[in-house]
């Protein structure tokens, strides 16, 4: 009788512990938004000393529920977007190649060329997702309950009938809007007076440039007619530590409503929330707490972009060195257009204040050099008054990177004035103003 009684007890064990997971990131919603920052969770969390584990629930049958996805639409050519549209249309071009062909496929390779004969952009994206071993999909996964614990949350999911329990350190809410958030269902997250959730920093149209947020974007998008970036204070609510909200409509203000209905912008702004989301266990810290330069330095490494740069692309030597430039603050934009004018010439005037500002000992040099434009002679006389090397020796190093390391076209000339292009990649590799860490509100932090 008593091992009879055992072993209903330990049948009851096992199956509460079957019906347990555990998690570092937990993505609630299969919008366009939500699985980029599944997979780029997924891909930034790889480098870590313990495995992070992703997971990526969606309540229906598929990835993308509410989107018919197609790439002709405005868009930055960039990181998760181009990657996702680059695979569609090469398996695209295979099939047609086959249909064209009419080529004989062996019965024991069908499993090869399966992928793409039944490509769509969705299974495009879903073989994106099932390549990375440390990201789990679940599909027709109902949330039923959501609670917060000592070091995260408990969500509570209904799936295939049964009841179960994740347990995750960070949360994000991918909903597509508030009305479809499930932290707003769950009495989680508080709305305010206009219906927006409150988060650290509130991208407000207009704003762009009339102050430093620009400094701390993590992602970028375009709608055809208006250009974007995004904050990262504007991802993280100010009411919990350990949740991320990656929806604009959510946490911005004075936009229209469908402002950010773009595939290429949502795809951008989850992969930005997605390098946020690994960062906190990564380094066991809150969202809140990130290095606002190591995230933009890990969205460049996936090649992504953080900056609306029209006139500058990615194949550009210039395209990170212009990004980080900028949002160091001594070049700047003009984000209405989302042009950055390369080839204009640096003008003295824009690069010395905040020049002044990250290098105190510029402020000597400047009194002592009024001139309005600057040409790589008083650029390599500035470099060396600041770090304290020999014009000569900077002046031979430029010299010999000018063409192959920098990729300039034109001669080495220290005399003709330098273009902002050029004035971006020798800052950037000789003073590293990108360094200088700033917080969410884009204050320089020395």
């Amino acid at each position: 009788m008593m091992k009879n009684i055992f072993l209903v007890v330990l049948v009851c064990v096992l199956t509460n512990a079957a019906a347990q997971h555990k998690v570092d990131v937990l993505v609630l919603g299969a919008s366009p938004s939500g699985v980029s920052c599944a997979i780029q969770a997924a891909r930034s969390a790889e480098g870590a000393r313990q495995p992070l584990k992703i997971m990526l629930i969606e309540a229906t049958e598929n990835l993308l529920p509410k989107v018919n996805p197609t790439f002709n639409q405005p868009a930055f050519d960039s990181g998760l977007y181009k990657e996702w549209k680059d695979n569609y249309q090469i398996n695209h071009q295979i099939l047609q190649h086959i249909m064209q062909k009419k080529i004989p496929i062996m019965p024991s390779l069908l499993y090869l060329i399966n992928p793409i004969i039944h490509i769509t952009p969705q299974n495009t994206l879903l073989n994106m997702v099932k390549k990375l071993k440390n990201l789990s999909l679940h599909t027709y996964t109902k949330v039923i309950g959501i609670s917060t614990k000592k070091n995260g949350w408990v969500v509570k999911i209904e799936q295939n009938g049964a009841t179960q329990e994740i347990k995750t350190n960070i949360l994000v809410d991918a909903s597509d809007s508030v009305n479809n958030s499930q932290l707003v269902k769950y009495n989680i997250m508080k709305l305010n007076s206009e219906g927006k959730i409150n988060n650290l920093v509130t991208y407000t149209k207009g704003q762009h440039g009339n102050n430093n947020l620009y400094r701390t974007s993590i992602g970028a998008g375009t709608n055809g007619k208006e250009v974007f970036y995004f904050p990262v204070g504007m991802f993280v609510p100010t009411q919990h530590g350990k949740l991320i909200i990656v929806s604009a409509q959510t946490c911005s203000n004075g936009f229209s409503k469908n402002a950010f209905n773009n595939l290429a912008t949502q795809l951008s702004m989850g992969q930005g929330a997605g390098v946020l989301a690994a960062y906190a266990p990564f380094f066991t810290v809150a969202p809140k707490d990130a290095n606002v330069r190591v995230l933009q330095s890990e969205v460049l490494n996936y090649k992504g972009q953080f900056l609306p740069i029209k006139d500058v692309v990615e194949q550009d030597s210039a395209y990170k060195p212009i990004q980080q430039t900028i949002t160091s603050g001594l070049l700047k934009m003009n984000f209405e257009e989302g042009l950055f004018y390369p080839d204009s010439v640096v003008n003295m005037a824009e690069i010395k204040p905040i020049m002044s500002q990250l290098y105190t000992r510029s402020k000597l040099w400047f009194i002592e050099n009024s001139t309005a434009t600057l040409n790589l002679e008083n650029l390599m006389a500035l470099i060396s008054f600041i770090s304290a090397r020999e014009v000569s020796d900077i002046l031979t190093e430029i010299n010999s990177k000018w063409n192959k390391k920098y990729g300039f076209a034109t001669n080495f000339d220290v005399n003709k004035p330098l273009t902002r292009k050029q004035f971006a990649i020798v800052v950037n590799d000789y003073l590293q103003p990108y360094k200088v860490r700033v917080n969410f509100n884009g204050e320089y932090l020395r």
